[in-house]
């Protein structure tokens, strides 16, 4: 019976996450890894500010208000935070979101992916592999190995480029440095501003967004742009859920902890009481909309419907990290760890056709009525 409770937490993550990881959580203010300090594998890190000045031989997972990473990665970063500063050297890739994204004299040996408000990526930074981005405000002054797709609201570009750019964008320019060894493809409303001396060795194509052009090539970019967009959405949700979780153990650690326990231990019962929930809510919600003076009710329970949805995933990652930290040898791990081992097994769990929908179903019904019986002992707690 336990290991059906938890085959959905463990199944294929043996394949892909190492047995053995280093984790460095901070609860104070400032999370740090000093500049003469080395990790000897992947570190999750997170704070209201953290800084990373020594080296790390393995993948960085970084979320806090501001992350500043000025070290040395042997691995890959995968960042969320407000404000994201990364210099210094970056082995493998580099995936970021946030508000403000600033990649200043940094050494990236492969690809990049990034999405925020404004980002910067400046001309002391060299980038290997190709840069997807989805964001406001792009500027970009370093050189990139490969070549650039994604959307932004307007481009700025002075640098070379190794392959083709496929874009859709508002407006692009194009600097006096600018250098494009393949085609620059892009959709936009408006023409193209480059400079004199800019070069691009390709065609360059522009797409108008409200034309009805049918030609092979732009269906060719725009299945190639809608991927693009997926992966970012993708990336854009787990990094949401990630630093989500991490505010929401810093604010309510002993209830977290406590549904990732109920989740545990009265599994089969949370997914009943989960059942009647989803099914009874919306219910309750339709006959309070239609008293008309119960709308204003129907609107909060509609919110807080959503938001409890939401927070299952949370919940469940928690207990399915857990799950598989004790499978490792490593009780009583630290719940931030848990919470990011617990989200990347639901990502992959969420690729695999048919497993994806019974997989969400069962965390939704689970966390429900996990949720539910919390409630249930705190307001049987008050009455007392």
């Amino acid at each position: 019976m336990q290991r059906i409770k938890i085959f959905l937490a463990i199944f294929l993550a043996s394949f892909i996450l190492p047995l053995t990881v280093s984790a460095k959580i901070a609860k104070q203010e400032l999370a740090t890894v000093a500049q003469d300090e080395v990790i000897d594998d992947d570190l999750f890190i997170g704070g209201e500010t953290v800084l990373i000045e020594g080296t790390i031989n393995g993948d960085l997972y970084v979320a806090g208000g501001s992350v500043i990473v000025k070290g040395t990665v042997n691995g890959d970063i995968l960042a969320a935070g407000g404000t994201i500063d990364i210099s210094g050297r970056v082995r493998d890739d580099v995936r970021a979101a946030g508000g403000n994204i600033n990649l200043r004299n940094v050494d990236v040996g492969d690809s990049v992916t990034l999405a925020g408000g404004n980002i910067t990526v400046d001309e002391d930074s060299s980038i290997g592999g190709g840069l997807v981005l989805g964001a406001g405000n792009v500027t970009v002054n370093a050189k990139v190995g490969r070549g650039i797709t994604g959307g932004m609201g307007n481009l700025l570009l002075n640098s070379s480029v190794g392959k083709d750019i496929n874009i859709g964008v508002g407006t692009v320019t194009l600097g006096p440095s600018t250098r494009v060894a393949g085609d620059l493809n892009y959709t936009s409303d408006e023409e193209l501003r480059i400079d004199k001396n800019a070069k691009i060795a390709g065609k360059t194509t522009r797409t108008d967004p409200d034309s009805l052009v049918d030609r092979e090539k732009v269906r060719k970019q725009s299945r190639l742009f809608v991927r693009s967009l997926g992966v970012g959405m993708q990336l854009w949700s787990f990094l949401s859920y990630l630093a989500t979780g991490v505010v929401f153990l810093l604010l309510f650690k002993k209830q977290a902890v406590n549904l990732a326990t109920s989740v545990n231990d009265n599994f089969w019962k949370n997914m009943g009481w989960g059942l009647v929930i989803l099914v009874g809510t919306p219910f309750i919600i339709i006959i309070a909309f239609f008293t008309v003076v119960g709308i204003p009710i129907a609107a909060i329970l509609t919110a807080l419907f959503a938001i409890e949805i939401y927070l299952t995933k949370i919940v469940f990652a928690i207990f399915a990290g857990g799950k598989l930290t004790d499978l490792a040898g490593k009780k009583g791990a630290n719940v931030y760890l848990s919470l990011a081992l617990g989200l990347i097994i639901l990502f992959v769990l969420s690729k695999i056709p048919f497993v994806s929908f019974f997989a969400t179903l069962t965390i939704i019904l689970v966390g429900l009525g996990a949720v539910f019986n919390l409630k249930r002992t705190l307001l049987a707690k008050n009455r007392k």
